[in-house]
């Protein structure tokens, strides 16, 4: 059996245990609440920041990482046409409409794919999968967001600023840390890797 597949199976199971605990009632609704704010607004964050900026320096990692984020906005702006293509061929009125572009271009990146990615390939997959979380995330509060917010409730400018959240951040640092190879206190970066790994399991 695969490590892929292992790693599939393994998740399933924390689910399953996960679910039965939520129909027992061992986590109520301010405890499911809470730890999906603490793996957005913390573990996921720190795992990012330490997986990046963990990695030995490499020329044609930085090269690699280029040509991703290239490619990685180009499948989200493909995304994007192909659901505002869908939308017009099955003629959906303007409240529906940006909701199914934003369901068939963007994905659940820093809640799901980051465990999987940490938990199968280590510190590089997370490095390889933060570009791709960069350019969904930029597309989304840009081109998905105006598409849902047909209303206009939230400007441009809101918008904007909601990119710059604390996983973008954390991709930012770690990229920094990375570059200058300016690294925190073994004792520190030890404490916050540890952290952030509990986003594997927190996350189902």
């Amino acid at each position: 059996m695969d490590i892929m597949t292992q790693k599939v199976i393994m998740f399933a199971m924390v689910i399953a245990l996960s679910y039965a605990a939520a129909k027992i009632g061992w986590l109520g609704e301010n405890v499911r609440n809470g730890l999906s704010r603490l793996i957005i607004k913390f573990t996921a964050p720190l795992m990012i920041f330490t997986s990046i900026s963990s990695l030995e320096y490499d020329e044609n990692l930085v090269s690699e990482s280029i040509t991703i984020v290239i490619m990685s906005f180009t499948i989200v702006l493909l995304l994007v046409l192909a659901g505002k293509a869908y939308a017009k061929a099955a003629r959906l009125d303007e409240k529906t409409k940006g909701v199914q572009v934003a369901l068939m271009s963007f994905g659940n990146v820093a809640f799901l794919a980051y465990p999987l990615l940490e938990s199968v390939f280590g510190p590089i997959g997370v490095f390889y999968g933060a570009f791709y979380h960069l350019a969904n995330d930029t597309c989304f509060w840009t081109i998905g967001a105006a598409s849902i917010d047909y209303k206009n409730t939230l400007s441009k400018k809101e918008r904007i600023l909601k990119i710059f959240n604390q996983n973008i951040l954390a991709i930012f640092l770690g990229v920094i840390s990375y570059m200058t190879r300016i690294n925190l206190p073994t004792l520190v970066f030890q404490t916050l890797s540890e952290l952030g790994q509990t986003t594997v399991y927190l996350s189902l």
